[in-house]
């Protein structure tokens, strides 16, 4: 309750600043409110991020907007108008991971795999250390079986987070499917036991010992 109410005193705040404010300061506020909102599942977020699209001049606040808004369709199943405002960002400002990203995740959502990995690459260009970019690309690319491709991917999200239990569990995954790699049942056992160690949660735990027991006898 005390979250909640804070986040409304919040946007209360925010809205008295932005009715005082001109020029791109007001857009900065802008922004900020609609993340708020998007917080408590408010959809004015989507109000304030035309607004900023209509009349702000720094691309990189209207290339976010956009891809704000891709992501808003995307949540509501409209997948071609999320493109839509996923490209739109692209094309607004192309050194920005929010456009990109976007197309990926817009791509992503229509099961559109081997098209996101380039828009994922892309994101990852700009923020090499993304979290939501690598583990995209990983699973993007196992899904099309570029398992190798994949590996590498989760090598460089666990070298960002070496304790995230999900991730060694994803791992363990990609390589519980790499027929192309002798030992590649002991390497999903060695990253499923690694995910054991990161303290799960009773959800997860049970997943990862399911595909424990799932391994050839010979793995464990």
């Amino acid at each position: 309750m005390s979250d909640s109410i804070n986040s409304h005193v919040n946007i209360e705040n925010l809205s008295s600043q932005i009715a005082t404010t001109v020029g791109e300061e007001r857009f900065l506020l802008l922004a900020r409110r609609a993340k708020a909102y998007r917080l408590n599942n408010d959809n004015r977020a989507i109000i304030d991020y035309v607004d900023i699209i209509e009349d702000a001049s720094d691309p990189r606040l209207v290339c976010h907007a956009q891809s704000m808004l891709a992501l808003i369709s995307i949540e509501a199943g409209e997948l071609k108008e999320a493109l839509w405002w996923a490209m739109t960002a692209v094309n607004t400002d192309r050194t920005q991971f929010d456009g990109h990203m976007a197309v990926g995740l817009a791509l992503d959502a229509g099961s559109l795999y081997e098209a996101s990995i380039h828009f994922f690459r892309r994101a990852l260009e700009v923020d090499q250390t993304s979290e939501i970019a690598l583990l995209k690309l990983a699973k993007c690319c196992r899904e099309v079986m570029r398992f190798s491709e994949a590996n590498d991917a989760f090598d460089l999200l666990l070298s960002v987070c070496p304790d995230n239990p999900t991730y060694h569990y994803e791992c363990g995954r990609n390589w519980q499917l790499r027929h192309d790699v002798n030992d590649h049942y002991e390497r999903a056992l060695e990253f499923y036991e690694k995910a054991l160690n990161c303290d799960p949660n009773e959800e997860l735990k049970r997943k990862i010992q399911d595909k424990i027991r799932s391994l050839p006898s010979q793995a464990n």
